[in-house]
């Protein structure tokens, strides 16, 4: 197929998030550290509830089911706060996007993909529409969605992103990407060794559809 045929695909995914009126999924990440022979696999749920313009709930846990290791981020457009196991009580954040940015990295990025798409213009940083050398991979089906198969690259990476896209809704069921990291002196002057990550995101979405109040309630 035609590299040139992704790029539609990609661009109605993006219009997909941008005019949803409301939006929530469940997924799950499943991000394997790979170190010659060894491979050790982290799995951390995820939910996601938004409604436009201005209620936003996500929550991921950490490697397991427990309720109690739970990160959440919700803002009702007026205040921002998020609750870490980690920490005692809320913090109050200054905006939704510093918010985001927080979770990013340890939620293995769960916590951006998705609100950058729905809110671009409030969340920042790198988005999926901004992959470079896109081409279409064909199709494939996920739990009985039909989806396009397109593969990009990121403008800063030497690997590649793969993104299910569904055909019919146009938003993203999948995502997998695997990284390379090479030796690197640490700020305590240890080296870390050479290894890859493989990351697969599962997305059950669905958009424009009532939302329950239970999944936009605020942390306690």
């Amino acid at each position: 197929m035609k590299a040139q045929d992704a790029t539609p695909i990609v661009a109605a995914m993006a219009a997909a998030y941008i005019h949803a009126t409301s939006y929530v999924d469940k997924g799950r990440v499943r991000k394997t550290f790979i170190q010659g022979q060894d491979r050790r696999l982290v799995v951390k749920p995820f939910t996601t509830a938004f409604v436009r313009s201005d209620k936003f709930r996500f929550e991921f846990r950490t490697d397991n089911d427990d309720p109690k290791q739970a990160y959440v981020i919700w803002s009702d457009g007026v205040r921002t706060v998020t609750r870490w196991y980690i920490r005692p009580g809320l913090e109050v954040k200054r905006d939704l996007d510093h918010a985001v940015a927080g979770a990013t990295g340890v939620s293995s990025g769960s916590a951006h993909t998705v609100p950058r798409l729905l809110l671009p213009d409030v969340v920042s940083g790198f988005a999926l529409t901004e992959l470079t050398d896109l081409r279409l991979a064909g199709s494939e089906a996920l739990d009985g969605h039909m989806c396009w198969k397109i593969i990009g690259r990121h403008p800063d990476a030497k690997t590649d992103t793969t993104l299910w896209i569904d055909q019919r809704s146009h938003l993203l069921r999948r995502m997998f990407g695997r990284h390379h990291f090479s030796p690197a002196t640490t700020p305590m002057g240890t080296t870390s060794g050479e290894f890859d990550t493989e990351t697969t995101t599962d997305f059950d979405p669905i958009a424009n559809e009532p939302v329950d109040p239970e999944q936009l309630r605020a942390p306690q």
